[in-house]
């Protein structure tokens, strides 16, 4: 009789918690990606290598940022966001003048440094750096 009892008060106690039981296991789940999921991913690395725009603001009669390092291919644009005109100009390239509130546009194909500066403002300099 005292066996039993104890045996069935354990057994009693398995049932209401059933975490302090021996036979109890943690259930595991397996989550498989479906293909729409693993396109996202692939699209995501794709574009991470994407040619980029890169933004400089001439303002203030200042480039900003002075310097940006981009990756061949990449474009940097120039906006004047002065009331005088600019330039963005270099031994590789020149925009020309830039008029208030309009930009101009260069892609980089080559590594380098390209130090440049605006021909009407001398003291306005800034570096494109293409790794």
């Amino acid at each position: 009789g005292f066996c039993s009892a104890r045996n069935d008060r354990f057994l009693n106690e398995a049932s209401v918690n059933p975490g302090n039981s021996p036979q109890s296991q943690p259930s595991v789940q397996t989550v498989q990606p479906d293909a729409a999921s693993a396109s996202a991913v692939q699209t995501t690395v794709a574009d991470t290598n994407a040619p980029v725009v890169v933004h400089v603001a001439m303002k203030n009669m200042k480039f900003d940022p002075a310097k940006v390092e981009v990756k061949s291919g990449d474009t940097v644009e120039w906006r004047n966001e002065d009331i005088t005109p600019h330039t963005a100009t270099s031994a590789k390239f020149d925009s020309a003048s830039i008029d208030s509130d309009k930009s101009w546009r260069h892609t980089f194909t080559e590594a380098g440094d390209f130090p440049y500066a605006c021909t009407f403002h001398p003291e306005m300099k800034g570096a494109v750096i293409v790794k």
